[in-house]
């Protein structure tokens, strides 16, 4: 179903709120009315896209143009929407919420401002992407409360897959090409990692070490995979999978817990670890091992959630409350 309100568009210049570049190269931002703001993913014009949640605790989504212009987004009757995702192209992902029950649904944005809402078949868990080719895929619920795979195509198809021997699947991303990755349960309960190719093809892997389960959170086009997992004492570390297979793991120095978000095409990972503290920091890793630690001045926490090309970096702060922030390194 497409729609295209007059009154919505990426294009539209509703409002400027971000500040200008720090000394530090950071540029920190909230949509007007925002009490809680959280970048989500970044394409390669600088286009930041993502959610932030109003004084009356409803979530909207919103994207932040390269020259500061942020423009609220909500498909027609969202009563809580999230933006998930954002391609090179300028097409965005995310979900919503309407209706009695507050049902779950999908949406693709068009740069034109044009919505296309879609749904799965159960109850619809998440939306990743889109890709470079405008698919998306996800998790959703069925009747039995099953988690399952789905890949929803550039002509509206919608096929729905589990890795073998899965008895519950979680989608994390997609990337340019249409490569899914996920996590999936097996038998025993043990959590693998997964990546699905366009015509189905599964291929399994984990970390090693990770007895308490391997978690890919992003894949580049080049087939670099980033991700943590869990060791024997429940704790997270970082992984890089290379596209022959081989798999690197890393922490920052001092992390208690280190989560991963992002990766561009280069092979620069983003993410957030913890201190013995219990405080969170963000970080990029690159390809050569080296990590970078960093914090808006007066964060008590960060979350580094998206990286371009470039290797500029979105993600949220907290203060006095949470707060968007690109960094310019």
């Amino acid at each position: 179903m497409r729609y295209r309100p007059l009154t919505v568009s990426v294009a539209a210049i509703l409002c400027i709120l971000s500040g200008p570049a720090s000394a530090d190269g950071y540029t920190l931002f909230d949509p007007g009315d925002s009490i809680a703001t959280f970048p989500r993913a970044m394409n390669a014009s600088g286009v930041v896209a993502g959610y932030y949640e109003d004084g009356a605790f409803v979530d909207h989504g919103f994207a932040r143009a390269a020259d500061g212009t942020i423009t609220p987004i909500d498909p027609p009757g969202s009563v809580g929407t999230e933006i998930q995702g954002i391609n090179d192209s300028g097409w965005m992902a995310g979900t919503f919420a309407r209706g009695k029950g507050l049902v779950g649904h999908a949406f693709l944005l068009a740069p034109d401002g044009t919505f296309e809402i879609f749904d799965v078949a159960g109850v619809l868990g998440n939306v990743a992407g889109p890709d470079a080719a405008g698919r998306v895929a996800g998790s959703y619920s069925d009747v039995k409360k099953v988690t399952h795979g789905y890949l929803r195509r550039t002509q509206g198809h919608v096929e729905t897959f589990d890795p073998p021997g899965s008895l519950d699947t979680e989608v994390t991303a997609i990337n340019p090409k249409g490569v899914v990755i996920g996590t999936y349960s097996d038998a025993g309960k043990a959590q693998h990692a997964f990546l699905r190719a366009l015509d189905g093809t599964f291929t399994i892997f984990d970390a090693p070490g990770g007895v308490e389960g391997t978690r890919p959170a992003a894949m580049n086009k080049m087939g670099f995979v980033a991700g943590n997992f869990g060791d024997a004492a429940f704790q997270e570390h970082g992984f890089l999978r290379k596209p022959d297979g081989a798999l690197e793991t890393f922490d920052p120095q001092g992390s208690t817990g280190t989560f991963i978000f992002g990766i561009n095409a280069h092979g620069v990972v983003c993410g957030l670890y913890y201190d013995g503290a219990g405080h969170t920091h963000g970080f990029t890793r690159a390809l050569d091992g080296a990590i970078t630690v960093f914090d808006p001045a007066g964060s008590t926490s960060t979350f580094v959630t998206a990286i371009d090309a470039s290797g500029n970096t979105a993600g949220s702060y907290f203060d006095s409350q949470w707060r968007g922030f690109l960094r310019t390194p």
